[in-house]
């Protein structure tokens, strides 16, 4: 009898470890750089696999391209500035990987224009940069 109470112990102790172990990669963020082949490299909060918290992405594929700020469930989501291969930048707030509100286009030379983003609307008279190169 001693014996079957010593398993059933070591059982729930097991399954309590699982338990946690199973809570840390998938609910808790943790810190790490991910090197993805071919893609690019992202540094910064995980959850499980998934880009969550505050990280930065860098595009092999895009020339160089990235992104820099908050993440949700795999996608830019919160205050983040995407970095074009020619140096300029959009700065603003994501949702679900799309930028949307008031931010601020910057092209290479310094100069700092502010745009709708939501609708692509210059509110300045500058013509903006070119965030295509």
């Amino acid at each position: 009898m001693k014996n079957r109470k010593y398993f059933y112990t070591i059982i729930c102790v097991c399954i309590i470890m699982f338990i946690i172990v199973i809570a840390y990669w998938t609910i808790l963020p943790r810190t790490a750089t991910l090197d993805i082949p071919g893609e690019g490299i992202y540094t910064g909060q995980l959850r499980g696999t998934i880009f969550h918290g505050y990280g930065k992405y860098e595009s092999y594929a895009v020339g160089g391209t990235s992104y820099e700020g908050e993440w949700q469930d795999g996608v830019f989501h919160g205050q983040g500035t995407l970095t074009f291969a020619n140096g300029s930048k959009l700065v603003g707030n994501f949702v679900d990987g799309s930028i949307q509100g008031i931010g601020q286009s910057i092209c290479p030379d310094g100069h700092i224009t502010e745009i709708d983003l939501g609708e692509g609307t210059v509110i300045d008279n500058h013509q903006g940069c070119d965030h295509d190169n």
